[in-house]
């Protein structure tokens, strides 16, 4: 056998000498014993011969024949055939090494496909169909996300463990996934794709969740713009500056409590089935020291640092609420991850 370490084969026989010293026999035997028969029978014809003899020699030639073959089969089994296109891996035969039958001589793996079976609990089995699309790690690439399918489940559960094994594929065209190495596999339920507010923007009540909307302020209310004498922002709200550095007419922002419904937390974000929009702006935190209604200004909006040293906060917030606390507001929008 010429096999080396790590080398390829296509779908063949891996090269071997041709013929050997049996065969060679078996056919020059063959051969004379044909050459014997046409003889002692062109004999028999013309009754030189008894025909009996010629009968032997004709079974003498068929022995050969029968001989042959069987040498050649032989010969076959001393064929060593690739039954499919891969690697083979180490081995530790060697020239003129004795080999018992079935005694493994080497691997034979073919990577560009990984196939891995994975026991699923019996609660997961309605989640589970052929093509259904899942992920894997690998502890030698931490950073790597592979991705397959499932390509058959079994048509049984193991009545020990109450799982059904599935078999899943993935692709491996760098041949980077080995046989017999540990993945994790995950599938996913279902994707949902929801707003999500940071955790600290949803307050939890006698079992209510809710969430505090940044809106404008309706007429007459303080800090709407004639709420309050000489349009003057209440106690503790921030003025916006105008062109010349004094308050800047506008619409007033107040912090309005909304009841929402809530889903899956996931990396700090709760998921909102209903109550707020994708466009809405929200308190994110400090929801604990502001209180419904209370009059808001966006951080960003509230002016510029000036030259007696007071000046606004960093933009993406809000400063709001009694004695100029100053919130955080953002956007309810971006998508919660897989369920």
């Amino acid at each position: 056998m010429a096999a080396s370490r790590s080398r390829r084969f296509r779908r063949s026989c891996i090269p071997s000498p041709r013929g050997s010293a049996s065969i060679v026999q078996a056919e020059s035997a063959v051969k004379l014993a044909k050459s014997n028969w046409d003889r002692w029978q062109q004999l028999a014809d013309r009754g030189i011969a008894p025909a009996a003899t010629a009968e032997q020699m004709k079974s003498q030639w068929e022995q050969a024949v029968a001989t042959l073959n069987v040498n050649k089969a032989r010969a076959g089994d001393r064929t060593i055939k690739a039954p499919f296109s891969g690697i083979v891996g180490l081995t530790d035969a060697a020239p003129g090494m004795l080999v018992n039958p079935g005694a493994a001589i080497a691997t034979l793996d073919d990577v560009t496909v990984i196939r891995v079976d994975f026991p699923v609990p019996e609660q997961f089995i309605s989640v589970l169909r052929d093509g259904l699309p899942l992920t894997a790690t690998a502890d030698a690439y931490p950073a790597t996300t592979f991705s397959g399918h499932i390509a058959k489940i079994d048509t049984r559960l193991d009545p020990a463990t109450r799982s059904v094994t599935a078999r899943a594929e993935f692709p491996n065209p760098d041949g980077r996934l080995k046989p017999g190495m540990l993945l994790r596999v995950s599938i996913d339920r279902a994707v949902r794709k929801n707003p999500a507010v940071p955790e600290s923007a949803v307050i939890f009540e006698s079992g209510e969740a809710y969430a505090l909307k940044i809106e404008r302020a309706p007429p007459g209310q303080a800090g709407a713009p004639g709420g309050a004498p000489g349009g003057r922002p209440p106690q503790g709200a921030a003025a916006r500056p105008g062109a010349n550095g004094g308050p800047q007419a506008g619409p007033a922002l107040i912090a309005v409590r909304h009841a929402i419904q809530t889903g899956l937390r996931q990396d700090g974000l709760v998921e909102i089935l209903s109550g707020l929009a994708i466009s809405d702006r929200i308190v994110a935190d400090g929801t604990n020291r502001i209180r419904p209604n209370d009059p808001v200004s966006l951080v960003g909006q509230a002016g510029r640092r000036g030259q007696n040293g007071q000046g606004a906060p960093a933009p993406g917030g809000a400063a709001a609420g009694p004695g100029g606390a100053q919130r955080r507001d953002a956007p309810a929008a971006g998508p919660a991850g897989p369920a």
